[in-house]
């Protein structure tokens, strides 16, 4: 077992500083099997409320403080979703292959009324509410940076980029970056990412 030394000079084991990720019998409980095969690491600290809805590929890390809540989660291969980032709602949400989410970012795939028309909030009920539901979705290669608000039923493309600090709803174009609030377009991306990717991926099956 690892040991750091603290302020006091009493060496403290990593696994309590919160440092660890969940191992395969933990993860068996949320039914995620051969989690530790498939490269599947999800940290100890992260809140996931409905297991039953997701579905991993490989090659995944979640996070510390990470909360999911949504009845549908698909990761693709090599997705990251970086501490305290937030995916939340009641429609489903989908991140492609070698995509990241940066720290703090928010995933809505629901949203109340603000108008003022209805009220607002679970603690009411449903009839007194009008909540939108849409699912969203991360293309292969794309990449949110920190701090952004997604809105149901974005649709990220392929290779799309977004800044940090932004705030993203509607469809964005393949390979273009984007920021600002609300995200407009900026410059286009290079693509040299996806064939990367794609040899990436060659090489590993091949290995």
């Amino acid at each position: 077992m690892d040991y750091v030394q603290s302020g006091g000079g009493k060496p403290i084991a990593m696994e309590q500083l919160n440092a660890d990720f969940l191992n395969d019998e933990e993860m068996i409980l949320l039914g995620i099997n051969n989690g530790t095969a498939r490269n599947i690491k999800i940290h100890k600290t992260a809140v996931i409320v409905w297991p039953q809805g997701l579905v991993l590929i490989d090659n995944i890390r979640i996070d510390p403080y990470v909360v999911i809540s949504v009845p549908g989660l698909r990761l693709g291969r090599h997705v990251h979703i970086s501490t305290a980032s937030t995916l939340i709602g009641r429609s489903s949400i989908e991140m492609g292959n070698f995509s990241t989410l940066s720290v703090g970012c928010r995933i809505f795939s629901s949203n109340d009324d603000y108008s003022g028309a209805k009220m607002t909030n679970p603690t009411v009920p449903a009839g007194l509410t009008d909540v939108t539901h849409a699912p969203v979705a991360l293309g292969d290669h794309t990449i949110v940076g920190a701090n952004t608000v997604i809105l149901p039923g974005t649709e990220l493309a392929e290779g799309s980029a977004v800044g940090a600090l932004s705030l993203v709803e509607g469809q964005l174009n393949p390979w273009t970056i984007y920021g600002g609030v609300p995200a407009r377009p900026l410059k286009p991306r290079r693509k040299e990412a996806k064939e990367l990717g794609m040899r990436f991926l060659h090489d590993q099956f091949k290995g």
